[in-house]
């Protein structure tokens, strides 16, 4: 793999940058924080994120407080393949993929066929090897295991002969180790895939646990109705045994009626008299039963009632329940609601938050680029133009009137004037004084001295000081035209004059500068622009509250899972409600036919009593029984006698028994209730479901269990295969562990400049230790510059030793900071001298360093 460019725009703090790389080493340069590593991320997630990824690390590739979304683009080639891959995240997302040479040449794909295809083109690289290839900052200084490369693998295999051609290497163990990867983690611990197959047995036999309960609740229950059932059989053996003895006693009793005979007689007044009595009973019998049968009713409906009330009662505190459901369900959709405007509220804090950042620093940025405008127009304003050309042509006349004087005064006449009492004198209408040391000058053109009052000479020069005069007056002249023409009224005007112009230009220019550099890459109408939209973004009506975002989502997803927590509790007790109406409504009908059931016997015992009172009747049937107990008492007589006999205790005992018998009968029909109750119990627990439910549960367990061990059969094969593989290819490694120790040698003895520099290779192609004068240091011992100069030597020697096709860059970022000068250059001269196909792109905030690398290609940022 080689690249060709990289342009990056709107990427953290990089506006826009583009990189072109050359085929063999490219130094690129920037003070730091300047974007250089920024560049390497920006190709990496150009590899790895879609363009609509919402991932964490994207979102802070944004820069703050622009509207605008991340860009990459990059041109490589891999294979015959040239390619353009372009991405944009966030804002106007966007990928596209051209083909620029190959056999695809001129095509382009969009959006996910693009990613698709970019990754299937990158599926062609070693990406091991592009990882290891890289010597970035915080990751330089660790062991960098390259067995796991096939690209060096393949080249040292050749090396060596092709001794990895045993199935030990390439594609076999990578398919092998995929296969353990999918079960186990790095470190060989169950994976996701064996840790979850546990879980969902885990899971299966929670809910098996909790099947069985109920079945056992229902076992429970069905064991107590078969005892209530055993009871109950128990107790009807016994009533029918004790049927059977009072069947024996009947007999016995209808022994002893026998000797009643002999009241034959006597009984025949007494059945006359009986069958008025049979006939008044009979009335009196009907009556009784009319009124036992209202009894009977209305005790029916008494329980029934009794029954519609319990049923009432047990539906009541469900009702209730189910309103405090409601209202919980109610309030917690409140605290939802509440929740969610109080993120909502957080989120747009935190976004104005934002905004009133960036609106202060726009504002500054504006404040200090329009008090720059003001100074920049004042200074414009008061800044007068003086050429310097102006000056030097002043300064040469000044001097050639200073020559041309000097020179007419060393051949002149003078005159000399000494005061012998006139403190003045007037010369050519100017009045001088001369003072104690008089008056010396040369005479160069005519002169006219006057002493007032007294006396007025001329002195005329001669011929040449009259020629040297004229020149002077010209030249002079010439001065005063120049000056005059600046504005300046001598030549220190002047030369003040431009240097204030000077100054003023330069300082000009500078204050321009900061103007520029306050914009920091943006125009004064884009400052005003954003700060319009942040202003408007502050204006905003909606609330915002600072709150804890993170606290608040997790409270919002809590209140969310209650309420279907408590959703399914309403709709359990929704379901039990309804069926307990159900049940309350088949009940209120039983007591409403009952009511009409008691109001049919009322009607029927009343129809009786109108015919005959239960007074009437039972004056009938108290004169009927008078006479029949006139008529027993001869009965008796003879009754007596059957006492005496023995035959009236036999129908005594009887009659005891019977009592018993009935009592027997009354208990029995208790525990028969006890049973239909717990029978109507079980009918509600709906004991098909329970064991379905647990039928069901059983068998996720056995397919759960069946599942996991069916994974963990596979993992285990899969492990040892890698194992065994592994144990081999450790063996066959060390055949063509020599070619790469061979090359780092080569590169470490150059670097080192001593002979005895070598190398120990672990079996995953890391450097373990380094000898040095036949003393071995572990890698990990060394010093920081030493274990850093190695991390070079080894990538360096891996890209010399690769094929061109399996060639990917050597990316150096910001490296050989902690080697001495010496070291310094024997590295650099390591790199400039290695012959590879792989391209040395090197990132580094001081290019002095790699002054050394004269062919290399080198950009600054």
């Amino acid at each position: 793999m080689k690249l060709q460019s990289l342009r990056v725009k709107n990427f953290r703090g990089i506006t826009k940058q583009e990189v072109t790389f050359d085929d063999g080493v490219t130094i690129v340069s920037g003070h730091n924080e300047i974007g250089k590593s920024s560049l390497i991320d920006a190709f990496d997630y150009l590899l790895k994120f879609k363009d609509n990824s919402n991932s964490q690390i994207i979102r802070s590739c944004q820069p703050v407080g622009r509207d605008v979304g991340p860009e990459v683009e990059a041109t490589f080639r891999i294979g015959p393949e040239v390619v353009t891959y372009r991405k944009r995240w966030i804002s106007a997302r966007e990928t596209v993929l051209s083909f620029v040479e190959g056999p695809r040449r001129g095509t382009t794909l969009k959006s996910g066929q693009a990613h698709e295809a970019a990754e299937e083109l990158w599926s062609n690289l070693d990406t091991h090897l592009w990882e290891a290839s890289r010597l970035m900052q915080g990751s330089a200084l660790s062991r960098s295991p390259l067995s796991a490369s096939t690209a060096l693998q393949r080249a040292l295999d050749e090396q060596a002969g092709g001794t990895s051609e045993d199935g030990t290497s390439g594609p076999l163990m990578e398919r092998v180790t995929a296969e353990a990867n999918r079960y186990y983690t790095p470190t060989r611990n169950d994976g996701k895939i064996l840790v979850d197959a546990g879980k969902r047995v885990t899971v299966a036999e929670e809910k098996l646990a909790n099947a069985q309960a109920e079945k056992d609740k229902l076992t429970a229950l069905i064991d107590e109705l078969a005892s209530l059932e055993a009871d109950a059989a128990d107790r009807k053996a016994n009533l029918e045994d004790q049927e059977a003895t009072l069947a024996e006693l009947a007999e016995q009793a209808e022994k002893a009626q026998a000797l009643q005979s002999a009241r034959e007689d006597a009984q025949k007044l007494v059945e006359s008299i009986e069958r008025d009595v049979a006939d008044a009973s009979e009335k009196v019998a009907r009556r009784e039963h009319l009124a036992e049968a209202v009894t009977t009713a209305e005790e029916a409906l008494t329980e029934l009632s009794g029954t519609e009330k319990t049923q009432s009662e047990a539906l009541a505190p469900l009702v209730a329940s189910l309103t405090d459901t409601q209202d919980k369900i109610a309030g917690l959709k409140s605290d939802l609601a509440a929740v969610k405007k109080a993120l909502e509220s957080a989120r747009e804090f935190e976004r104005r938050t934002a905004a009133r950042l960036e609106l202060d620093r726009v504002t500054t940025l504006l404040a200090d680029y329009d008090t720059l405008s003001t100074d920049i127009a004042e200074l414009e304003g008061a800044l007068v133009p003086a050429s310097s050309e102006s000056l030097e042509r002043v300064v040469d006349l000044e001097r050639d009137i200073a020559l041309a004087e000097a020179a007419a005064s060393a051949g002149a006449a003078r005159i000399r004037i000494t005061s012998l009492g006139a403190p003045t004198i007037v010369l050519d209408g100017e009045e001088t004084a001369l003072g104690d040391d008089g008056l010396d000058r040369a005479v160069l053109e005519e002169l006219t001295v006057e002493i007032p009052g007294m006396v007025s000479m001329t002195v005329v020069p001669d011929q040449d000081a009259d020629s040297n005069s004229r020149e002077l007056v010209r030249m002079r002249a010439e001065l005063s035209q120049a000056l005059a023409a600046e504005g300046a009224s001598s030549v220190a005007d002047l030369k003040t004059a431009v240097t204030a112009y000077e100054e003023g230009t330069a300082k000009l220019s500078r204050l321009r500068e900061r103007r520029i550099d306050k914009l920091q890459g943006s125009s004064a109408e884009q400052l005003r622009d954003n700060l319009v939209r942040l202003k408007a973004v502050l204006s905003k009506p909606e609330e915002a509250v600072e709150g804890d975002i993170d606290a608040l989502t997790e409270r919002h997803e809590s209140l969310e899972a209650e309420i279907a927590t408590v959703d399914e509790i309403l709709s359990d007790q929704q379901n039990r409600i309804s069926s307990l109406r159900t049940e309350l409504a088949a009940t209120t009908g039983q007591v409403m036919n009952q009511r009409l059931a008691v109001t049919r016997a009322q009607a029927d015992l009343e129809t009786e009593r109108a015919a005959a009172t239960d007074e009437a009747l039972g004056e009938s049937l108290k004169a009927a029984t008078m006479r029949l107990t006139e008529a027993k008492d001869k009965v008796e007589s003879l009754e007596a006698e059957l006492v005496r006999s023995g035959g009236h205790a036999l129908i005594t005992d009887y009659e005891l028994h019977k009592k018993h018998v009935e009592g027997l009968r009354s208990l029995l029909s208790e525990k028969t209730s006890d049973v239909r109750v717990k029978r109507h119990v079980l009918e509600t627990l709906q004991r098909d479901a329970i064991q379905l439910a647990f039928d069901r549960a059983l068998s996720e367990v056995e397919y759960a269990t069946a599942e996991r061990d069916s994974l963990q059969s596979r993992a285990l094969a899969a492990k040892l295969l890698e194992d065994v593989l592994k144990k081999h290819k450790s063996e066959t490694q060390r055949k063509y562990i020599e070619p790469f120790r061979g090359a780092l040698q080569k590169l470490g003895r150059l670097t080192y400049q001593n002979p005895t520099f070598d190398v120990e290779i672990a079996d995953d192609l890391s450097v373990s230790g380094r000898f040095l004068d036949g003393d071995l240091i572990p890698f990990d011992d060394l010093s920081t510059g030493a274990r850093e100069q190695m991390s070079i030597l080894i990538r360096l020697a891996t890209a010399s030793l690769v094929s061109p096709d399996d060639a990917v860059p050597v990316l150096l970022d910001d490296t050989l900071g902690y080697s001495d000068r010496l070291k310094l250059h024997r590295v650099i001269d390591a790199i400039g001298s290695l012959k590879t196909a792989s391209q040395i792109i090197i990132f580094t905030a001081n290019e002095d360093r790699f002054a050394g690398l004269s062919r290399a290609r080198r950009v600054s940022l």
